[in-house]
């Protein structure tokens, strides 16, 4: 469980609120502010990473995130994120976490942090009791309110405005925007 929090709930809040940057170079505050300007609510971020198996009973999965950004106000952003982990070589997912999150922007970075009321599992096919003890599972694991920072230096830009977040030892996570 903490591996998905590391490897996802950590890193994606950073990628809902960075969408682009003017240059190649890590993001600065001022650069943020004038992004966040560009994305006004009703936007959407989509992202992928590849988590790498274990060989054992971890098996290789791509996580899929959609972010909705609900709301822009001054240096916070507010969204609504659904994630979906798919096995290789599986079509269907196999289990999606949703959860609200709130970023407040810093000068080297964003506070992030995930509403544990709002996060909820589903598996599919659905098991309503597993999805139960993962949630529980998972709220247990997040970070305390005001203590996630994450840095801009962390965010690339590819091709405007699709951007990689390269969290430190952590599968790169490629992000880019919904029309």
């Amino acid at each position: 469980m903490n591996h998905i929090y590391k490897t996802f709930l950590l890193p994606t809040g950073i990628g809902i609120a960075v969408l682009c940057s003017m240059n190649v170079e890590a993001i600065t505050r001022e650069e943020m502010l004038k992004l966040n300007a560009a994305y006004p609510p009703g936007s959407v971020v989509s992202c992928e990473t590849r988590l790498e198996g274990n060989g054992g009973n971890l098996f290789p999965t791509l996580l899929k995130t959609r972010a909705h950004i609900e709301e822009r106000t001054g240096n916070l952003t507010r969204t609504d994120v659904s994630v979906t982990f798919v096995p290789q070589g599986s079509s269907t997912t196999t289990m999606t976490v949703n959860y609200q999150s709130r970023a407040t922007m810093e000068d080297d970075g964003e506070l992030v942090d995930i509403d544990p009321d709002s996060l909820t599992v589903s598996f599919s096919p659905s098991n309503p009791a597993s999805e139960s003890i993962v949630a529980n599972k998972m709220r247990s694991t997040l970070p305390a309110t005001g203590s996630d920072l994450r840095l801009y230096k962390t965010v690339t830009i590819t091709d405007f405005p699709s951007f990689i977040i390269t969290p430190q030892d952590q599968p790169p996570i490629y992000c880019f925007k919904e029309e």
